[in-house]
This record gives structure tokens, sequence and C-alpha cells, in this order.
């Protein structure tokens, strides 16, 4: 009854309502919303691909699977933003499989979707984990952060190598990585830092250092300070950097 009058409302009907009332409806529901996606109107496709996703079948994944694969991203986020959440059954019930032939862009997309969801923060970090990209497990850590999964950032930041931590780092901020991982951030940024040939870089590494719970900060500071020449200190560009330094000694 609800599919004459709204079929995303009954697609979730029939979500809701288990595999064995799906085994009598699947028919008729999906002959409707293949019929309802086949359609020119773009507004009328997206609502009909929200249906297919709401009812959390794979039934649709021929539809499905090339949208979350395209080389376009825009096409891909056109279907994790198109008014009904995405879940992994959805490209099937061998999904982890499926995805695992995924390329990482694709791969990143589907696994930082998946990750808004707190409820699926176990599946999140055991695919991450098992995933080859450091890209993703980084980002999938970023995502958990925000929900207060610290052990499972931890162990997604664990399996990351220094070089990969290194080029997360970038992107980082302190209250994103969990205190136990801070002496191990630390000697990655003392590397950096160790590495910098530019003054002003190295009064910027110090900065985040000092965030990350860093020593000696202030007699590092006072010493790049003094080896400034009459050059570096004149009006410029790098003069946020000076004075950020002498706010802080």
């Amino acid at each position: 009854m609800a599919l004459h009058v709204d079929g995303i409302f009954a697609a979730d009907l029939a979500n809701a309502s288990g595999s064995a009332v799906w085994s009598e409806i699947r028919t008729d529901i999906g002959k409707r919303l293949r019929a309802w996606y086949s359609q020119k109107d773009g507004n009328h496709r997206q609502c009909a691909l929200a249906a297919t996703l709401a009812t959390g079948s794979d039934d649709f994944k021929g539809i499905l699977v090339p949208l979350l694969t395209d080389a376009d991203n825009q096409v891909r986020l056109s279907v994790y933003h198109g008014g009904a959440e995405l879940l992994p059954e959805n490209v099937g019930s061998n999904w982890r499989d499926v995805i695992r032939g995924w390329s990482e862009e694709v791969r990143l997309d589907f696994n930082v979707q998946l990750a808004h969801n707190p409820w699926f923060a176990d599946v999140v970090e055991e695919i991450a984990l098992a995933d080859p990209s450091p890209k993703i497990r980084w980002n999938v850590a970023h995502m958990l952060s925000w929900y207060g999964f610290t052990e499972k950032v931890e162990d997604l930041l664990k399996s990351l190598d220094d070089t990969s931590l290194r080029e997360a780092l970038r992107t980082a901020r302190p209250d994103e990585i969990p205190t136990s991982q801070w002496p191990r951030v630390v000697a990655v940024y003392e590397q950096m830092h160790m590495e910098a040939g530019d003054a002003f870089e190295r009064l910027r590494l110090l900065g985040i250092l000092q965030a990350f719970g860093g020593t000696n900060i202030v007699e590092r500071m006072k010493a790049e300070l003094d080896a400034l020449g009459p050059d570096q200190l004149k009006p410029g560009d790098q003069q946020g950097q000076i004075r950020w330094a002498l706010d802080e000694l």
C-alpha cells in the first residue's frame, strides 16, 4: 500500500519488516523502483536511488555498484548524499570481497561515509585495518576520533609506519591524536624539525611540538630567534611566526 504513495517510505517499511516479508514483496518493489529510476528527470532518479538504498537489499547492486565506483567523485558522492544511508549489504552479502577490488579513492569514500555512523564503528575499524592503504586507515581514524573511539583510533595509528604517520600528521590536530600516541608523534616531528633547513619552518614545528608535549621548547625558540639575521627580521610574510614565538616566550 505504501508503494503507491511513497517509494522511499515503502522501502523503509520493507527493510524494517525483515527477510520473510522481503521475499514476498521484493518483486513488486523491485519492479516499481527500477521503473522509477528509469525516469529521465534527475530528481526522480535521485529519489529512486534513495529508495533502493533504504531497502537494505542487494537486489539493486547492479545500479549501485557502477555509481559507487564511478571515476567521477561527484557521481559517487551523489549516492552517499542522496537521501538514504548506504548499508554495506547494499553492495552484496560478500561486500568485503567486493570493496577489496575497488580503487583506493573509491574505498576511501566508502569507508569515510560508513564512519559517519557511529553504529558502524566496529565494522569500519575492521575493514580499515585490513586495508593496505595508510591513507584510508588515517582518514578512518580521523573520523572515529570525532566520536571518541579512542582505542580504535590508537589501533589504527599503530598500524601506520613512521612514513605514513608523518604524511598523516600534516593535517592532524592534537585533539585528534590519543595522548598514548603523543610520544611517537613527538618523535616524528622532532625528525622533521631536525631536517628542516628554514628557520621559520623550525619555529612552526616547535609550535606543533609544544602542543604535543615536546620538551625544551622555550630554550629552542630562543635559539631560533637569536639566530635570525637582519633580513629575516624585516617586515614580511614571516612576521606572524616571529610574533607568535615572542608571545609564547
